[in-house]
């Protein structure tokens, strides 16, 4: 059974990734997180499950032809933080490629590209690093490159994710704001929200490790190459709320002025692995939907 070392395992990706997993029946996972309450609660006691500190990899032993997956970073921080992100990152890679792993993914992010892009960003499309987090996770690919030579890697430059429990993500603003407001307020603008449901960044990911490290490209986008405005998303969270809860929901529109676009294209991932994204924004939504229903 081979074996999967997934860091960050605590959290959103990271989480969602580990449960598809041993839900396969196929692989081991060896979780590392400083947050074990939640994936122990999630997984309860699947035999072929690791919880270990988020350190546990510098002194690993027995690797051959294991697998890690980085899904660790600082999320919305400072400099500090990504600072200390980056210092933990590359710690992990490091031990990684000293104990031989068989190869690397590491997950980073389409906010490498230009945020003002007119169409679906490409692997060949300049970098335009407009953030601290676009800064942080330029710095995680070319670690993995400098600390995987010889070693299979790849950097997956990874969609917006959305999904239950999620609550950054406007998509579950909006739907908590509806269900208890029973009202909506969007902007109609420049906007273009390329969402990815995590169920299917986990399938694309997923579809590396059945591919053999040794044909994995440097980077691969991994989006569906589709996009939504904010009108779009309160207008499906609207008619999902009343079709299947019964919830009247009522939407204001105006005009706003703020452009960006954070699509991706997955069409190389899609060739070399042959995975397409399934779950559209309306299945999403409607997921997100009833996770909150349950709350209520």
């Amino acid at each position: 059974m081979k074996r999967i070392w997934i860091s960050g395992a605590g959290g959103f990706l990271g989480r969602s990734l580990a449960m598809y997993l041993l839900n396969s029946g196929m692989y081991r996972v060896l979780a590392m997180t400083s947050h074990p309450e939640k994936l122990s609660e999630a997984a309860g006691n699947n035999k072929n499950l690791e919880i270990l500190a988020p350190d546990a990899i510098l002194t690993a032993e027995e690797t051959g032809g294991d697998i890690l997956i980085n899904c660790a970073f600082p999320r919305n921080t400072g400099g500090g933080e990504t600072a200390q992100g980056l210092f933990y990152v590359s710690s992990v890679l490091k031990a990684a490629a000293e104990a031989g792993f068989a190869g690397i993914i590491n997950i980073s992010s389409q906010s490498v590209y230009d945020e003002t892009r007119q169409s679906p960003a490409r692997e060949e499309d300049p970098l335009s690093l407009n953030s601290v987090y676009a800064v942080g996770k330029y710095a995680s690919e070319l670690l993995t490159s400098a600390y995987a030579a010889g070693i299979p890697c790849t950097n997956i430059r990874l969609s917006s994710l959305i999904g239950p429990g999620f609550d950054q993500r406007v998509t579950n603003r909006m739907v908590k704001r509806a269900i208890s407001d029973h009202s909506l307020h969007a902007l109609e603008d420049g906007q273009i929200f390329g969402f990815l449901d995590v169920e299917d960044a986990v399938r694309g990911i997923t579809g590396l490790l059945e591919t053999a490290p040794e044909r994995w490209k440097t980077v691969y986008n991994l989006g569906n190459g589709c996009g939504c405005t904010l009108k779009e998303i309160a207008e499906t969270v609207r008619d999902v709320l009343s079709s299947e809860y019964g919830i009247a929901v009522s939407l204001t529109v105006e005009p706003g002025e703020k452009r960006s676009n954070t699509c991706v294209s997955g069409e190389l991932l899609r060739r070399d692995t042959g995975f397409v994204p399934s779950v559209d924004l309306r299945e999403s939504i409607r997921r997100i939907c009833a996770a909150e229903a349950l709350k209520q």
